[in-house]
């Protein structure tokens, strides 16, 4: 094949794995009859953890870089004015792309619609996976300007992997958007990824240009470079330390059940006093990832201390908590930035 299509993934047993398995056979039939003279590669990553973000757990990440490789879809264009060009049917030349997708497995009363975001249940309550989609993309942006100095044009996607394309519709009627069924095309992504952005049209030309890199970062942009800065988590991982293992297996362990005060979470204020150093943050912690990991719950750990909010978040991070909105988790936070989100919301 003219395009190889790899994929990395730091989750074996995962049905993020499956879903990127999924993809890649479907490229592999899609791209089977392109001419020869078309090259290039697409890595497809699952399990992606960004690590000291806010939001670290990405599900797939899909970057490629080819080489006359063309695509008909439909789709508006800019000049290079900026000006917008109508929709109509054109040529693209496809030739960078970097894709964040959010995996749903959720069947199709599971999901609805409110207003412009997609809401998911998760242990009978509704939580906004589109909020979610654009804080990995944004995050993503950020870990990539951290780590290589410069971040290309990403656009995310929701994948919900057991609803149809006609249940898609019913769901949501504005088709310009960012949510994928559980079958599709590459010219069905590509086209969804215009409407986050537009292409290129040249002077003169009928054909456009999507690239997802400007000229100034096209040499920079590498699929090794951008592996090797996933892999940077792993890294972190195996460097950490015995100390550091044996203080987050601490954490994670044990099961609260046989303490005092355990049947009491939840139903009355617990304060838990202490002088400094005598372990009130880890036995705080104790309590969020035993409710998350043995009973499947959110917790949300408010503090004054930005620097225990980086601590903590690198503890979570290590111990492989997830910050999905449809799973258990463990969310850090300091009370200025939590309670701006609400007043500005």
């Amino acid at each position: 094949m003219a395009i190889r299509i790899r994929i990395k993934t730091y989750h074996e047993e995962s049905s993020e794995t499956t879903a990127a398995n999924q993809l890649k056979k479907q490229l592999e039939k899609e791209l089977s009859g392109i001419s020869q003279f078309t090259t290039g590669e697409i890595l497809i990553i699952s399990n992606i953890t960004l690590f000291g973000q806010e939001t670290k757990d990405i599900d797939i990440v899909m970057i490629g870089i080819l080489q006359n490789f063309k695509l008909q879809i439909n789709s508006n264009a800019k000049d290079k004015n900026n000006a917008q060009l109508p929709e109509a049917r054109r040529e693209a030349y496809f030739n960078s792309f970097c894709y964040a997708i959010e995996v749903k497995d959720h069947s199709y009363s599971g999901v609805k619609q409110d207003g412009l975001n997609l809401l998911v249940r998760y242990n009978q309550k509704w939580s906004d996976a589109t909020s979610q989609s654009e804080k990995q993309k944004y995050a993503l942006v950020n870990y990539l300007l951290e780590h290589l100095g410069f971040s290309p044009n990403i656009c995310n996607f929701i994948w919900l992997r057991n609803i149809s394309s006609n249940e898609l519709k019913q769901l949501n009627q504005n088709h310009k958007d960012n949510l994928l069924p559980s079958s599709f095309s590459l010219v069905d992504i590509v086209t969804k990824s215009t409407y986050q952005s537009t292409p290129f049209k040249p002077d003169n030309q009928s054909y456009c240009i999507i690239n997802c890199v400007n000229r100034a970062n096209a040499d920079l942009f590498d699929l090794k470079s951008l592996q090797k800065v996933f892999n940077l988590f792993s890294e972190v991982r195996i460097a950490s330390g015995e100390l550091t293992r044996k203080k987050i297996e601490q954490i994670t362990s044990a099961s609260l059940d046989k303490q005092q005060y355990a049947q009491d979470i939840g139903k009355k204020l617990i304060i838990i006093a202490g002088r400094a150093g005598t372990g009130k943050t880890v036995r705080l912690l104790r309590i969020a990832c035993d409710l998350a990991v043995n009973k499947g719950s959110r917790s949300l750990i408010l503090t004054y201390n930005q620097a225990l909010v980086s601590d903590i978040r690198r503890v979570l991070a290590l111990a492989g908590i997830p910050d999905g909105v449809d799973s258990y988790t463990v969310q850090i936070s300091t009370l200025h930035k939590f309670f701006f989100q609400i007043v500005r919301v």
